[in-house]
């Protein structure tokens, strides 16, 4: 246990295995801090302000959707971002095999990069989704297999926008299976959820009528 001077702490404890290898517990202006490794073997909350409850589970974060207290923020620590940059994620995988040590390696992932150099008034970037393909080995990197573009635009198959004037909102590469397609052309935007547009090549003509 000390009382203050010991990198840069006000108060805190001090567990040591040598001299040189030790954990510290202690409080700064910031708040509580640890200088190592923390492993919880429970459920844990974290209740900024309300009732603190039983965790409902693993994690469980209680908040009040104001500023500072509204989620959880993943920030990456570079002064120097530009496009295409990581900017942080999350992977889902599993324990059998190895467990991936970065988010991009997992057997499924939703991140985001930047999409411009950052600055103060530039801040833009894409959300990203990717899955590892069947049968792939553990660390490896998986495959992005689609982007919410910064603009809204939502590619799939494909992480960049086609070079094209009518900037379409939604761009695939590979082939489109659907049961029928809703348009407001002719409409004049109006919603017109009563007519469904459906069409097939037979072998011989293309064959449309709507539902």
């Amino acid at each position: 246990m000390f009382a203050g001077g010991v990198d840069g702490y006000n108060a805190g404890l001090r567990f040591a295995y040598t001299a040189d290898d030790y954990v510290t517990f202690g409080h700064k202006a910031t708040g509580f801090h640890f200088n190592d490794l923390v492993t919880v073997n429970s459920k844990m909350q974290v209740c900024f302000a309300g009732t603190v409850t039983s965790p409902s589970n693993t994690l469980d974060i209680r908040h009040t959707d104001s500023d500072g207290d509204d989620g959880i923020i993943i920030v990456r620590s570079d002064t120097s971002i530009v496009a295409n940059n990581w900017l942080g994620g999350v992977g889902f995988d599993g324990s059998d095999g190895n467990v991936p040590s970065k988010v991009k390696e997992a057997s499924a992932y939703i991140g985001a990069v930047a999409s411009e150099t950052h600055g103060t008034g530039d801040k833009g970037g894409h959300l990203v989704f990717g899955t590892a393909a069947l049968n792939e080995n553990d660390d490896v990197v998986s495959n992005e297999i689609g982007r919410w573009t910064d603009g809204g635009n939502l590619l799939i198959g494909r992480t960049t926008e086609a070079a094209t004037t009518k900037d379409p909102v939604l761009e695939c590469d590979g082939y489109i299976s659907f049961d029928g397609f809703l348009s407001r052309a002719g409409t004049s935007g109006l919603n017109n959820g009563g007519n469904v547009m459906n069409f097939f090549w037979d072998g011989t003509y293309i064959d449309g009528w709507v539902d």
